[in-house]
């Protein structure tokens, strides 16, 4: 396996990880301290472009859930001064 597609999977990895402790911080599921490590973590992993350009994949195939997209891509932009 190519070093490209192990990143991939590692980052498909921490990105599907955040998006259901979001989706669980909705419910209610979380408390507030965890959800905001878990936030910074990932606005930090997609400040890397490589990292960013997988997360722009697998957004525009649809396999990502609306709310977590809508959150993620709002916070991205507040993050990069309104550059996505």
């Amino acid at each position: 396996m190519s070093e490209q597609m192990q990143y991939g999977y590692a980052v498909r990895g921490v990105l599907y990880d955040v998006q259901e402790a979001y989706l669980l911080y909705q419910e209610g599921g979380l408390d507030d301290g965890y959800w905001k490590t878990r936030a910074a973590s990932i606005l930090a992993y997609l400040a890397q472009e490589p990292a960013c350009k997988i997360y722009r994949q697998d957004k525009s195939k649809g396999i990502l859930h609306s709310d977590f997209v809508r959150w993620l891509d709002s916070s991205m932009q507040s993050q990069q001064g309104g550059k996505l």
